[in-house]
């Protein structure tokens, strides 16, 4: 029996529901809707600079992630060892391709960012655990292999190097800050090109497609948001709880809005695919440049607008 199906064969004789409710919570922390939301309050309420940085390596590491798994387009371990079942609980959020594992390079690269900003020991443990928790949720649920989980970590580790690498190349020298920007815009191109151009197996859902679209479009909107914020909000984050709170509850809730609404008018008017790509592009440049410019015009919380040497990208 190979290695990945002896494991996760292995694993699914422990498994009992208490388990099962476990690692179906664990999960959840390598997911869209806790690691987006993170990202915004760290935005939103106090830690731009950390947001900043926290989401270029989530964004990078999704883009990445997604383009190995449209490249090799291996099947999910349930569709390829018949002895295996996954649990049904967690089918939903199994829908791409397998290789390699979203959910944990998702976790990789924002629980790994935070890793390194911090100094905090506790934190840092809490990161490392939510990491390896992601990681060994996707194997006992049965929805990827070991070597979907051990290449997302590996990749997600190269990439975390490559940013810190980039964040101390862009503190000593400013005006790189425009050719990242420049390299960002070029590589969303080309993976807009190899999605489309690429050949995919008979009988490939648009789903598996769209989901690297959303990628894309995330990327592009976070990529024009911050550019939009660095020369023209330049917003403050609020100083009290009570205002924090309140951004955070009120951004969100429109983020979900969004997310929600948008869908069924954009597929239906662009097809699935672009409708994706414009869907999350939106929510994207919501979240880093129009909700703080509302948010900072109400609460009054915009700083200088000019730019300095150092902003300008």
């Amino acid at each position: 029996m190979p290695f990945d199906e002896s494991v996760l064969m292995t694993l699914e004789s422990l498994r009992t529901p208490a388990l099962n409710y476990l690692f179906l919570f664990l999960t959840k922390f390598g997911e869209e809707m806790i690691l987006m939301p993170l990202i915004a309050f760290l935005l939103w309420c106090g830690h731009k600079r950390k947001a900043i940085y926290i989401g270029t390596g989530y964004f990078v590491g999704l883009f990445v992630n997604n383009f190995l798994k449209i490249t090799f387009c291996i099947p999910r371990p349930f569709l390829r060892f018949e002895n295996l079942t996954a649990v049904t609980e967690a089918l939903p959020s199994a829908s791409g391709f397998s290789f390699p594992s979203g959910h944990t390079a998702g976790a990789a690269a924002v629980y790994g960012a935070i890793w390194t900003l911090t100094d905090k020991k506790w934190l840092k443990g809490l990161m490392a655990f939510l990491i390896a928790a992601v990681a060994l949720s996707r194997l006992y649920l049965g929805v990827h292999t070991p070597s979907d989980v051990l290449t997302a970590l590996a990749v997600g580790a190269a990439l975390a190097a490559l940013l810190r690498l980039a964040a101390n190349s862009l503190a000593v020298n400013p005006d790189l800050k425009k050719s990242f920007f420049i390299f960002g815009f070029a590589a969303i191109a080309c993976g807009l090109f190899y999605v489309l151009v690429k050949p995919y197996p008979a009988g490939t859902e648009i789903k598996l497609k769209s989901d690297t679209m959303k990628t894309l479009g995330a990327a592009l909107g976070a990529l024009v948001g911050f550019l939009i914020e660095s020369r023209w909000i330049r917003f403050n984050h609020p100083q009290n709880w009570t205002a924090k709170i309140l951004v955070f509850i009120t951004g969100i809730a429109l983020t979900i809005g969004l997310r929600i609404f948008l869908k069924a008018p954009l597929n239906a008017a662009l097809g699935e695919m672009s409708g994706s790509l414009i869907r999350y592009a939106l929510i994207s440049l919501w979240v880093t440049a129009l909700y703080p410019a509302i948010f900072s015009r109400v609460l009054n919380l915009s700083g200088d607008r000019r730019p300095t040497a150092a902003q300008v990208p």
